[in-house]
């Protein structure tokens, strides 16, 4: 069978590929009927790209299948663009979905959970260049992360954001929160 009806409702439903001719009969002999053609549903495919974004980053997600809309459960959390791309803005989890349309009004949909993770911040205290032997401080935030500094041959940064002024050049200090969200001073 390509289709089944229900005798209560009317309502038909697909069952495998092709066209069907459906008739209703009433009681007098008179009749109508309808042709339908069922065709595949599509598919949203499988689902890839970082599963964390950072508030005020983003991440590139992708599907296997091309050509579908992208939606985000909690726009005050994620929002996603037209391209996949997912957009961190506040701590928090939001479902992404794909969907894809195909002839007949068949969609098919895939989901997945984004958490977006507090992003980083540095504060500077003072002024941002320092003499050799000088230092300036810096404070992280959310507090608890860790701190580094490219190249260390220009300066050094202690575990409290201290940076100490080595040598003449131009360092980039950053700051990485415990969710693995960064921040960058020069």
């Amino acid at each position: 069978a390509i289709a089944t009806v229900s005798m209560a409702t009317g309502v038909a439903t697909g069952v495998s590929l092709g066209v069907a001719t459906l008739t209703y009969t009433i009681g007098s002999g008179g009749f109508a009927t309808v042709t339908v053609t069922v065709v595949s549903t599509p598919s949203a495919g499988t689902l890839s790209g970082s599963g964390t974004v950072c508030s005020g980053s983003n991440v590139t997600w992708s599907s296997t299948v091309g050509g579908g809309t992208w939606v985000s459960s909690t726009t005050s959390v994620a929002t996603v663009g037209p391209s996949g791309i997912i957009y961190g803005i506040t701590p928090g989890t939001s479902t992404i979905s794909y969907t894809v349309s195909a002839s007949a009004g068949c969609s098919a949909t895939v989901t997945r959970v984004v958490t977006v993770n507090a992003g980083a911040s540095i504060t500077t205290t003072g002024p941002t260049s320092v003499c050799i032997g000088g230092t300036v401080s810096h404070t992280g935030s959310p507090m608890g992360g860790s701190w580094s500094v490219t190249p260390s041959s220009v300066a050094s940064v202690s575990s409290s954001g201290l940076v100490t002024g080595l040598g003449a050049g131009v360092a980039a200090v950053t700051y990485t929160n415990t969710s693995g969200c960064m921040a960058v001073v020069m």
